[in-house]
Order: C-alpha cells, then structure tokens, then sequence
C-alpha cells in the first residue's frame, strides 16, 4: 500500500508521486497514468543504490536483455524496463509500457506538425 500525492496532471495523464524502498535503497516513485490505465512507473534514487535496484529486479524479473556500462534493459512485447545512472541526469529505473510509448511518439509528431516541422 502506498500513500501517494497527485504530483500533477497534463491532459490524459496523471502522474502520482511516492517515497517507497527497495530492500535498503530509498527511491522516489511516479506513477504514471494515460487515461486511468497505469502505463509506466518512473523510480529515482541515489547512484550509490544502483546495484541494490539492479540486483531486485534481476532477482524478480530475470537477467536483462541488454547490458551496456551502467544500463540495464529488459525488454517484452508490451513492456520496456530501464535502469541507468548518468551523471548528468542521476539515477533511475522505469517500466514503460508499449501503449504509453506509442503515445509519446504521436505526441511529438502532434507537436512537430503544430510547430510546422515534420520528420
């Protein structure tokens, strides 16, 4: 059970933020919702946690897919997870959905063509 907080909300979506644990790593969670349907989970955390965060969800979900330097990728047909750390953008972990995806892709071509630029 989480006590979540609408973190705030931009035309189909809704994202709700809460502090939450993995094993000892503290993370902060957003969940992400397209038309009411939960369609990606975005954790943040401090780098020094990455292995924990990486460790959890080989224990839950296997080894990944792909393994680059400090990348960590499981792919599905209808789900992507993603962990990482990056100096310049910190440390996460997301499970994104294929319908969420494809949303944001015609989301930015919406955008393009509104701003007249096409791809």
């Amino acid at each position: 059970v989480f006590n979540v907080d609408e973190a705030e909300r931009k035309g189909r979506e809704s994202v709700f933020r809460t502090g939450h644990f993995i094993g000892k790593a503290p993370v902060t969670v957003d969940f992400i919702y397209l038309d009411k349907r939960l369609v990606k989970v975005f954790l943040s955390f401090d780098g020094r946690y990455l292995d924990t965060i990486r460790d959890a969800f080989i224990e839950r979900y296997g080894k990944p897919s792909r393994i680059v330097t400090d990348i960590s990728e499981w792919e599905w047909k209808t789900v992507n997870i993603l962990i990482m750390t990056d100096p310049g953008v910190g440390s996460l972990a997301s499970l994104t959905t294929t319908e969420y995806f494809q949303y944001r892709e015609q989301l930015k071509k919406v955008r393009l063509e509104a701003t007249g630029n096409r791809q």
